[in-house]
């Protein structure tokens, strides 16, 4: 046999026979043996030569931005808010380690005493009050009964975020259960879902579909029609910011939703990227915040933080919880 002829008999029993560089393998059993390959491709199999393509995983930038429940934000930026840039890590970085950044040991940089112990790497994600356009698409309390009427982007938004007022003042909060919902009223915001939201998860803007394939998969604005909404609840003492689900008043930059399971309610974490943030009305963080919320999508080392108005944090924080 030549010896520029590969043998897929010989090769998968042998390995490369003696001669043949490893560029010219085209096998495609004998090239994943091939020592040496480039980090970032991938063999596509197909007719020969074999061809070889960049991997998109090493040109994906880091996806940064997202909320609580995983769906590109559309949020504005804090240049465009006026608030003070927060730095971020570089655009394709990967996420730190617990142990790229020790715990903080003695006084925060305000001069309050920090706890001492290991910290502990969550996710963060951001939520805020939704203040309520007009439109035509009902709010409906947990009877289906009617609260108000918002823009079909508002439905979506107060849904996502949890609570918010509506045009006349009202202050509504996001109740678990849903309700029976007319196709035609709430096309609106399923086309909010497909179009704004970029195909996010009916269930991530308060809305249920006809089709099973709303457990996953992009909405077919063909076929898939409204058959339940979400449900909201009027907060008649909510103060500016409305309450949380343990009926804590929120705070911005000092309220968090968590996993009650991880962290129960009412314990005071402290996240070392918080502290000496600049907030909106001039004052220094200390980093110090409460487990005021719950969050439906809040599993796990995950902290959802409540910041009043929009506003981007980092996508991870250190979190050192003192022992209760």
């Amino acid at each position: 046999m030549p010896d520029d002829i590969v043998d897929p008999k010989i090769a998968r029993r042998g390995g490369v026979p003696p001669g043949i560089p490893p560029d010219d393998v085209d096998d495609p059993k004998l090239a994943r043996q091939v020592p040496n390959r480039p980090k970032y491709e991938t063999t596509v199999r197909g007719k020969r030569p074999t061809q070889i393509v960049p991997d998109v995983r090493a040109t994906m930038p880091q996806q940064r931005g997202t909320d609580s429940r995983g769906t590109a934000s559309s949020r504005p930026t804090d240049a465009q808010l006026g608030l003070a840039a927060y730095p971020q890590p570089e655009r394709g970085s990967q996420p730190p380690t617990a142990g790229q950044l020790p715990a903080r040991h003695g006084p925060t940089r305000l001069g309050q005493q920090a706890p001492s112990g290991p910290s502990q790497l969550f996710r963060t994600t951001t939520y805020h009050t939704v203040t309520a356009s007009p439109g035509n698409v009902p709010i409906l309390d947990p009877h289906g009964r009617e609260l108000g009427r918002v823009s079909s982007r508002s439905f979506a938004d107060l849904a996502q975020e949890g609570n918010g007022r509506l045009p006349d003042g009202t202050f509504v909060n996001a109740y678990k259960r849903t309700v029976v919902a007319d196709a035609n009223t709430y096309r609106p915001v399923l086309e909010t879902a497909h179009g704004a939201y970029r195909n996010a998860h009916p269930a991530t803007v308060g809305i249920q579909l006809n089709n099973p394939r709303d457990r996953g998969g992009d909405i077919d604005l063909n076929t898939d029609q409204v058959r339940r909404v979400r449900s909201f609840t009027r907060e008649n003492a909510a103060g500016e910011w409305g309450r949380g689900a343990f009926g804590r008043p929120l705070v911005p930059y000092r309220s968090i939703a968590v996993d009650p399971r991880v962290v129960p309610r009412g314990t005071r974490v402290y996240i070392q990227e918080l502290d000496g943030m600049p907030l909106p009305d001039g004052s220094m963080h200390d980093g110090w915040v409460t487990a005021d919320d719950i969050g439906g999508r809040i599993r796990g080392q995950h902290f959802d933080i409540f910041t009043g108005t929009p506003r981007n944090l980092p996508d991870y924080m250190h979190v050192i919880i003192p022992p209760r």
